[in-house]
């Protein structure tokens, strides 16, 4: 009898498989909010479970991706015929996706892995010819090269008010050499320093850090952000002294926010705003009677909806490559990749840590929780409309059933409370 010793770790002495609960989730991360070949689902399985601890190979992605029901777009074997009612199910919300754009809502909202140039763009031309007419008219867009040496070296942040007639603004916070959008918001104002502010420290207190500076147009609204991104760099650095830890940048300068709000316009925007404008056409909602306002801002309708559509929106495109350019210095792989393996590009990641008690000593002084511009709309009535929207059976909201839910809720509160007519008058 042999006197060998096998390796206790694995079966016939090989090194052992990682977890998989630990693994699960990476494939999903890898293989549906992103697009990875087996090759590459390997290499950032590697950066999780290091080679000289764990055994994986390409033939151990395959198995798994079998039996966790991850099947690549070759074995769903989709169609054209196959695609079309997810496709149009999809065009109410985003009718103006490009092929790549549509390729990751497909994969990530309906489980459908379809090839871009086989499929899916052979669908848009026979179906969308117009659409993929409009789309080229902007690949040849000029830019200029943008420069950042480092993942978190700067977060540039930028207001958007184009939706100013439905009593609506949007904000986003940008990681400048990623992209990566860490936050993308929509509320009743956005000029409101408390208010951005505390965009901005959420994500701070999520990823445990901040960037080494910010930057922002002049606007009154961004002074939150600068004072707490100061506030806190000092007592990190007291090296810094008295320096400004925020860079005010002059009328189109702000680049990266105002290359991002192009972008959604141009094929975000349209549908939900053309859904918004059909409230207007129909006399459903006037916005000088106090009464439509905030019903129209009960956190059951529309703002709650939008923030989801935009959350969705936000996480798409945070794991989605961008498109290459030959003059674009920049690296053009999903940002959330980027940001999690700064070393594969050759930056390090300069995210200042900060602790928790930081963190809530600048929101007591900068964006106080309690502060009135964080709420909806006043308590008692959020109350008031709560009661109501659980009469009508708290229906789903979406871009078919906006109004619906809408012009319902306004029924219930005039039936169940008597209006006052001077309220009504906006007195």
């Amino acid at each position: 009898m042999s006197t060998h010793n096998r390796n206790p770790t694995g079966k016939n002495g090989g090194k052992p498989i990682p977890p998989e609960e630990l693994m699960r989730p990476l494939f999903h991360k890898y293989l549906v909010e992103t697009r990875s070949t087996n090759p590459l689902l390997l290499t950032r399985l590697r950066k999780h479970f290091p080679a000289s601890e764990w055994g994986l190979s390409i033939s151990t992605i395959r198995k798994y991706r079998d039996k966790w029901g991850f099947p690549s777009a070759k074995k769903q074997g989709h169609t054209i015929a196959s695609i079309d009612a997810a496709v149009k199910d999809n065009a109410l919300r985003l009718s103006r996706q490009g092929r790549r754009g549509l390729k990751d809502s497909l994969r990530r909202d309906y489980g459908i892995d379809a090839s871009e140039k086989v499929i899916i763009a052979r669908y848009q031309r026979i179906y969308d010819p117009s659409g993929v007419a409009r789309r080229r008219r902007h690949i040849f867009a000029e830019s200029r090269p943008y420069e950042s040496s480092a993942v978190h070296e700067c977060w540039s942040f930028d207001q958007h008010d184009k939706w100013r007639r439905f009593h609506l603004y949007l904000h986003v916070g940008i990681e400048v050499f990623s992209g990566r959008i860490q936050w993308l918001k929509i509320w009743w104002t956005n000029r409101n320093p408390r208010l951005v502010c505390g965009w901005y420290l959420d994500v701070v207190e999520e990823l445990g850090g901040m960037p080494l500076i910010t930057q922002s147009d002049r606007g009154s609204e961004n002074n939150g952000i600068a004072n707490a991104q100061t506030f806190m760099r000092h007592k990190l650095d007291e090296e810094l002294g008295e320096t400004l830890q925020h860079r005010w940048r002059g009328k189109n300068r702000n680049i990266k926010p105002e290359i991002f709000w192009s972008g959604l316009r141009r094929w975000w925007e349209p549908d939900f705003e053309n859904m918004l404008e059909e409230g207007f056409t129909n006399h459903w909602y006037d916005p000088t009677l106090p009464l439509h306002r905030f019903t129209f801002s009960f956190f059951y309708v529309f703002i709650p909806w939008l923030q989801f559509e935009l959350d969705r929106q936000r996480s798409r495109l945070n794991m989605s490559k961008r498109q290459g350019k030959p003059e674009k210095l920049l690296p053009n792989d999903e940002p959330d990749i980027i940001c999690e393996f700064p070393e594969d590009y050759g930056v390090i990641s300069e995210l200042q840590p900060v602790g928790k008690s930081l963190i809530r000593r600048a929101r007591s002084r900068f964006a106080p929780l309690d502060h009135s511009v964080n709420q909806l709309v006043p308590p008692e009535f959020g109350r008031w409309a709560d009661e109501c929207y659980r009469r009508i059976g708290q229906p789903a909201v979406s871009i078919t059933t906006g109004w619906e839910v809408y012009n319902d809720l306004l029924r219930q509160i005039l039936t169940w409370v008597e209006p006052n007519p001077q309220e009504d008058k906006g007195v």
